[in-house]
Protein backbone atom coordinates (compact mmCIF):
# COMPACT_ATOMS: atom_id res chain seq x y z
CA UNK A 1 0.00 0.00 0.00
CA UNK A 2 1.22 3.47 -0.83
CA UNK A 3 2.22 5.42 2.27
CA UNK A 4 1.22 8.95 3.23
CA UNK A 5 4.82 10.06 2.71
CA UNK A 6 4.86 8.67 -0.84
CA UNK A 7 1.55 10.33 -1.68
CA UNK A 8 2.76 13.66 -0.36
CA UNK A 9 5.92 13.35 -2.44
CA UNK A 10 3.74 12.78 -5.52
CA UNK A 11 1.67 15.80 -4.53
CA UNK A 12 4.77 18.01 -4.25
CA UNK A 13 6.16 16.81 -7.58
CA UNK A 14 2.80 17.52 -9.19
CA UNK A 15 2.85 21.06 -7.83
CA UNK A 16 6.40 21.62 -9.12
CA UNK A 17 5.55 20.25 -12.55
CA UNK A 18 2.14 21.94 -12.74
CA UNK A 19 0.56 18.52 -13.19
CA UNK A 20 -3.04 19.07 -12.09
CA UNK A 21 -4.05 15.44 -12.48
CA UNK A 22 -1.20 14.21 -10.29
CA UNK A 23 -1.87 16.86 -7.64
CA UNK A 24 -5.58 16.14 -7.45
CA UNK A 25 -5.00 12.38 -7.44
CA UNK A 26 -2.46 12.47 -4.60
CA UNK A 27 -4.61 14.85 -2.56
CA UNK A 28 -7.72 12.70 -3.05
CA UNK A 29 -5.81 9.61 -1.92
CA UNK A 30 -4.51 11.40 1.17
CA UNK A 31 -8.03 12.53 2.03
CA UNK A 32 -9.40 9.02 1.59
CA UNK A 33 -6.68 6.89 3.18
CA UNK A 34 -4.73 9.17 5.52
CA UNK A 35 -7.26 11.76 6.63
CA UNK A 36 -5.65 12.41 10.02
CA UNK A 37 -2.04 12.40 8.82
CA UNK A 38 0.45 15.24 8.90
CA UNK A 39 1.01 14.73 5.17
CA UNK A 40 -2.66 15.28 4.40
CA UNK A 41 -2.62 18.45 6.49
CA UNK A 42 0.47 19.77 4.67
CA UNK A 43 -1.09 18.96 1.30
CA UNK A 44 -4.28 20.84 2.19
CA UNK A 45 -2.22 23.86 3.26
CA UNK A 46 -0.05 23.82 0.15
CA UNK A 47 -3.04 23.31 -2.12
CA UNK A 48 -4.73 26.39 -0.72
CA UNK A 49 -1.59 28.53 -0.97
CA UNK A 50 -1.40 27.89 -4.70
CA UNK A 51 -5.19 28.41 -4.97
CA UNK A 52 -5.57 25.27 -7.04
CA UNK A 53 -3.91 24.94 -10.47
CA UNK A 54 -6.99 26.14 -12.33
CA UNK A 55 -7.14 29.57 -10.70
CA UNK A 56 -5.16 32.34 -12.34
CA UNK A 57 -6.13 35.53 -10.52
CA UNK A 58 -4.47 36.55 -7.27
CA UNK A 59 -6.75 37.13 -4.31
CA UNK A 60 -6.45 39.18 -1.15
CA UNK A 61 -4.98 37.45 1.89
CA UNK A 62 -8.22 37.87 3.82
CA UNK A 63 -10.20 36.13 1.09
CA UNK A 64 -7.63 33.37 0.68
CA UNK A 65 -7.43 32.78 4.43
CA UNK A 66 -11.15 32.35 4.93
CA UNK A 67 -12.17 30.76 1.64
CA UNK A 68 -13.88 27.51 2.60
CA UNK A 69 -14.82 24.35 0.73
CA UNK A 70 -16.01 21.02 2.04
CA UNK A 71 -12.50 20.37 3.37
CA UNK A 72 -12.02 23.67 5.23
CA UNK A 73 -10.07 26.91 4.83
CA UNK A 74 -6.38 27.81 4.67
CA UNK A 75 -6.52 29.58 8.02
CA UNK A 76 -8.34 26.64 9.55
CA UNK A 77 -5.80 24.11 8.32
CA UNK A 78 -2.85 26.23 9.46
CA UNK A 79 -4.29 26.70 12.93
CA UNK A 80 -5.26 23.04 13.22
CA UNK A 81 -1.81 21.95 12.05
CA UNK A 82 0.17 23.95 14.61
CA UNK A 83 -2.14 22.71 17.35
CA UNK A 84 -1.58 19.09 16.38
CA UNK A 85 2.10 19.37 15.34
CA UNK A 86 3.43 22.32 17.40
CA UNK A 87 7.05 21.50 16.55
CA UNK A 88 6.46 22.18 12.83
CA UNK A 89 8.13 25.59 12.67
CA UNK A 90 7.65 26.02 8.91
CA UNK A 91 3.87 25.92 9.23
CA UNK A 92 3.97 28.18 12.29
CA UNK A 93 5.96 30.64 10.21
CA UNK A 94 3.34 30.54 7.44
CA UNK A 95 0.59 31.07 9.98
CA UNK A 96 2.41 34.04 11.48
CA UNK A 97 2.87 35.60 8.03
CA UNK A 98 -0.82 35.14 7.28
CA UNK A 99 -1.80 36.68 10.61
CA UNK A 100 0.28 39.73 9.66
CA UNK A 101 -1.59 40.00 6.37
CA UNK A 102 -4.84 39.88 8.37
CA UNK A 103 -3.61 42.65 10.73
CA UNK A 104 -3.55 40.23 13.66
CA UNK A 105 -0.17 41.43 14.89
CA UNK A 106 -0.33 39.97 18.40
CA UNK A 107 -1.19 36.52 17.02
CA UNK A 108 1.61 36.82 14.45
CA UNK A 109 4.11 37.74 17.16
CA UNK A 110 3.11 34.72 19.26
CA UNK A 111 3.58 32.36 16.32
CA UNK A 112 6.91 33.88 15.34
CA UNK A 113 8.23 33.70 18.89
CA UNK A 114 7.36 30.00 18.86
CA UNK A 115 9.15 29.71 15.49
CA UNK A 116 12.27 31.31 16.99
CA UNK A 117 12.26 28.92 19.94
CA UNK A 118 11.76 25.87 17.72
CA UNK A 119 14.39 26.97 15.21
CA UNK A 120 16.96 27.39 17.98
CA UNK A 121 16.18 23.89 19.23
CA UNK A 122 16.35 22.46 15.70
CA UNK A 123 19.71 24.20 15.10
CA UNK A 124 21.28 22.17 17.88
CA UNK A 125 19.74 18.92 16.63
CA UNK A 126 20.83 19.50 13.01
CA UNK A 127 24.21 21.12 13.80
CA UNK A 128 23.28 24.32 11.97
CA UNK A 129 25.17 27.53 12.60
CA UNK A 130 28.30 25.93 14.00
CA UNK A 131 31.90 27.20 13.79
CA UNK A 132 32.37 26.03 10.19
CA UNK A 133 29.23 27.86 9.05
CA UNK A 134 30.35 30.97 10.90
CA UNK A 135 33.83 30.94 9.34
CA UNK A 136 32.34 30.51 5.88
CA UNK A 137 29.81 33.34 6.31
CA UNK A 138 32.44 35.71 7.73
CA UNK A 139 34.78 34.94 4.84
CA UNK A 140 31.99 35.47 2.30
CA UNK A 141 31.10 38.76 3.97
CA UNK A 142 34.70 39.95 3.88
CA UNK A 143 34.91 39.17 0.17
CA UNK A 144 31.78 41.21 -0.52
CA UNK A 145 33.11 44.19 1.42
CA UNK A 146 36.54 44.00 -0.20
CA UNK A 147 34.94 44.14 -3.66
CA UNK A 148 32.99 47.33 -2.95
CA UNK A 149 33.98 50.49 -4.84
CA UNK A 150 36.45 52.57 -2.82
CA UNK A 151 33.93 55.36 -2.27
CA UNK A 152 31.43 53.03 -0.63
CA UNK A 153 34.12 51.18 1.31
CA UNK A 154 35.43 54.40 2.86
CA UNK A 155 31.96 55.44 4.01
CA UNK A 156 31.38 52.00 5.49
CA UNK A 157 34.68 51.79 7.35
CA UNK A 158 33.05 52.57 10.70
CA UNK A 159 30.09 50.22 10.21
CA UNK A 160 30.79 46.75 11.62
CA UNK A 161 29.30 43.65 10.04
CA UNK A 162 28.42 41.23 12.82
CA UNK A 163 27.28 37.63 12.77
CA UNK A 164 24.63 36.39 15.18
CA UNK A 165 22.89 33.02 15.22
CA UNK A 166 19.23 34.08 15.12
CA UNK A 167 17.40 37.38 15.76
CA UNK A 168 17.18 38.37 19.42
CA UNK A 169 13.91 37.51 21.14
CA UNK A 170 13.40 41.20 21.95
CA UNK A 171 13.42 42.02 18.23
CA UNK A 172 10.89 39.31 17.39
CA UNK A 173 8.65 40.54 20.21
CA UNK A 174 8.57 43.85 18.34
CA UNK A 175 7.50 42.15 15.11
CA UNK A 176 10.86 41.39 13.49
CA UNK A 177 10.96 38.38 11.16
CA UNK A 178 12.56 35.46 13.08
CA UNK A 179 13.89 34.07 9.80
CA UNK A 180 15.38 37.27 8.42
CA UNK A 181 18.82 36.92 6.87
CA UNK A 182 20.11 40.29 7.98
CA UNK A 183 19.45 43.54 9.79
CA UNK A 184 20.54 47.12 9.41
CA UNK A 185 20.37 48.90 12.75
CA UNK A 186 21.25 52.46 13.68
CA UNK A 187 21.44 55.80 11.89
CA UNK A 188 21.89 55.99 8.14
CA UNK A 189 24.97 57.49 6.53
CA UNK A 190 23.18 60.83 6.16
CA UNK A 191 22.03 60.83 9.77
CA UNK A 192 25.52 59.94 10.98
CA UNK A 193 27.04 62.87 9.09
CA UNK A 194 24.92 65.48 10.91
CA UNK A 195 26.13 67.92 13.54
CA UNK A 196 24.56 65.99 16.40
CA UNK A 197 26.18 62.69 17.38
CA UNK A 198 23.99 59.68 16.54
CA UNK A 199 22.09 58.16 19.49
CA UNK A 200 23.44 54.67 18.76
CA UNK A 201 26.14 53.16 16.56
CA UNK A 202 25.24 51.70 13.19
CA UNK A 203 25.76 48.02 12.53
CA UNK A 204 24.87 45.37 9.98
CA UNK A 205 23.98 41.95 11.34
CA UNK A 206 23.97 38.65 9.44
CA UNK A 207 21.89 35.86 10.94
CA UNK A 208 24.06 32.81 10.59
CA UNK A 209 21.58 30.02 11.29
CA UNK A 210 18.83 31.52 9.13
CA UNK A 211 21.25 31.69 6.22
CA UNK A 212 22.80 28.26 6.77
CA UNK A 213 19.43 26.56 7.24
CA UNK A 214 18.01 27.87 3.95
CA UNK A 215 21.21 27.58 1.90
CA UNK A 216 23.08 24.39 2.86
CA UNK A 217 25.18 24.47 -0.33
CA UNK A 218 28.22 26.72 0.00
CA UNK A 219 27.84 28.32 -3.43
CA UNK A 220 24.26 29.38 -2.79
CA UNK A 221 25.11 30.46 0.76
CA UNK A 222 27.86 32.75 -0.50
CA UNK A 223 25.48 34.30 -3.02
CA UNK A 224 22.86 34.93 -0.35
CA UNK A 225 25.42 36.48 2.00
CA UNK A 226 26.34 38.88 -0.80
CA UNK A 227 22.69 39.73 -1.50
CA UNK A 228 21.99 40.27 2.19
CA UNK A 229 24.99 42.50 2.88
CA UNK A 230 24.38 44.64 -0.18
CA UNK A 231 20.73 45.00 0.76
CA UNK A 232 21.59 46.17 4.29
CA UNK A 233 24.30 48.50 2.93
CA UNK A 234 21.63 49.98 0.71
CA UNK A 235 19.57 50.78 3.82
CA UNK A 236 22.62 52.48 5.35
CA UNK A 237 22.89 54.76 2.34
CA UNK A 238 19.16 55.47 2.45
CA UNK A 239 18.42 53.77 -0.84
CA UNK A 240 14.91 52.75 -1.76
CA UNK A 241 14.13 49.23 -2.96
CA UNK A 242 14.03 50.47 -6.58
CA UNK A 243 17.49 52.02 -6.18
CA UNK A 244 18.91 48.77 -4.86
CA UNK A 245 17.34 46.81 -7.70
CA UNK A 246 18.89 49.19 -10.22
CA UNK A 247 22.32 48.76 -8.62
CA UNK A 248 21.88 45.00 -8.42
CA UNK A 249 21.88 45.12 -4.62
CA UNK A 250 18.59 43.29 -4.15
Amino acid sequence: MTTAEELFEKFEIGIEEDDEEAVRGALAALRADFAASRERSLAEINWRWVLGPEEEDEVEASELAHRTDEHGSLLGWLEKHVTQWPEDADVRYELGALYLELDREADARDQWLAVLDQDIKDDADADIGGPEDERFVLQAAEEVLSDLPETFAALLSAVPVLVETRPARELVEKGFDPRAYGLFEGPTQMESSGLEPPPAPTKIVLYLSNLAADFPEEEQLAIQVQITILHEIGHYFGLEEEDMERLGWD
